[in-house]
Parts: structure tokens; C-alpha cells; sequence
């Protein structure tokens, strides 16, 4: 099984031979370890091809890497091999620099320039820091299933900000009562709204 594959990866540290693929090919190789996090990634190809790690984006195929992962879940999806191609793409240093801002304190939000609220990786890092700044994003991000969903599973209250749609919607509303009992006062009130009038 996958996890008796990591249990072994990481029992039986080995050596792997990362290639970093960019647009235009190859940007840089590096032997590293399944033992290796990701920031210790971020970090060598920051000290092969001098691109900050806060501007690194890391794909496994279609799957971004994230925190945290180590590159024995990587190796486990490859079956277990001593080489990982991985593909990179480059985060505009201005949003690199409003994550940064948004993991430091994400009260920052409240002031930010529209461009800002309307990043759904931003306000996504936000909204898993305080579920309240939802009240803050734009409204198409109001609407939208992931970013509502990280905002009531970390405070379920901020359903309230979200749009009807997903007021309304079953999953979101249990994730909300989930993460606390007090929203489920307002998802009865958006359900006895929605209910057809007695005749």
C-alpha cells in the first residue's frame, strides 16, 4: 500500500534526482532525499537558479505541490522511482509578496487593493488563517466552492458572506454547522427561506 511505501521511504532514506522543467525546458537538476521537505526544494532550486521560493509553483504532474509535503509522497506516485521530473511555474513577485504578507497577519486583507481580494490564492491563504476575511474577497470568490469552503471549515460563521448559492448549498452548510454549532441558526434560516410557502 501507498502507506507501507512512505513507512519504507522513510525508514530507508535514498537519494533523488530532481529535474525542475520550466516553459522552455530543463531550469535546473539537483540530487536530493526522500527525506527532503519542500522548502528544502524550494531552496536548492532558489540556490541553482536564484528564483526566491516564495515565487516557486511545484507540479507533480497536474497536482501542485504544497505544504506539507516531503518528496517520498512524490516518489510513492511514481512508483517508487529515484527520479521526479517536476514543472515550474513562476509566481509574479507582487502576489508572492501579499502571501508572505497574508501568513505574517492576515488582517493585512482589509486594506488590500481589489486586485488582491480578487486572488484566489491569496484570499484562499487568508481565509484558512481567519474565516471572517470572506467577508473581504470579491464577489466572485463569494461564490466560489473552494475558497467559501476553507472560510466555514475554519470559522463557520463566515457563511454569511458567502453567496446565496452557497448558503445554500448542502456540503458548504455542513461544513459550516461542523466547524461550529452557532451557524446553524443562520443555515436554518437560509433553509426556511428557500422552502416553497405553504399552501
Amino acid at each position: 500500500s501507498s502507506f507501507r511505501s512512505r513507512k519504507a521511504l522513510s525508514s530507508h532514506p535514498m537519494a533523488v534526482q530532481v529535474r525542475v522543467n520550466g516553459l522552455g525546458g530543463l531550469l535546473c537538476s539537483f540530487t536530493a532525499s526522500t527525506t527532503w521537505a519542500l522548502n528544502e526544494v524550494r531552496d536548492a532550486i532558489e540556490q541553482a537558479v536564484g528564483i526566491p521560493a516564495l515565487e516557486q509553483r511545484l507540479f507533480d504532474g497536474m497536482e501542485e505541490l504544497v505544504e506539507p509535503m516531503s518528496f517520498g509522497e512524490c516518489l510513492c506516485r511514481a512508483s517508487g522511482s529515484a527520479e521526479l521530473d517536476l514543472s515550474f511555474v513562476r509566481r509574479p513577485p507582487e502576489q508572492a509578496q501579499w502571501l508572505q504578507r497574508v501568513s505574517l497577519d492576515w488582517k493585512c486583507i482589509r486594506k488590500s487593493p481589489a486586485w488582491v481580494k480578487a486572488d484566489k490564492e491569496i484570499m484562499l491563504a487568508a481565509v484558512e488563517k481567519n474565516g471572517y476575511t470572506l467577508q473581504f474577497a470579491s464577489h466572485e470568490l463569494c461564490g466560489d466552492v473552494q475558497v467559501v469552503t476553507a472560510a466555514v471549515q475554519q470559522e463557520g460563521r463566515s457563511l454569511h458572506f458567502a453567496v446565496d448559492e452557497l448558503q445554500a448549498n448542502r456540503k458548504v452548510a455542513l461544513a459550516a454547522v461542523g466547524q461550529t454549532p452557532r451557524a446553524w441558526s443562520f443555515v436554518a434560516e437560509v433553509i426556511s427561506a428557500r422552502r416553497p410557502p405553504q399552501e
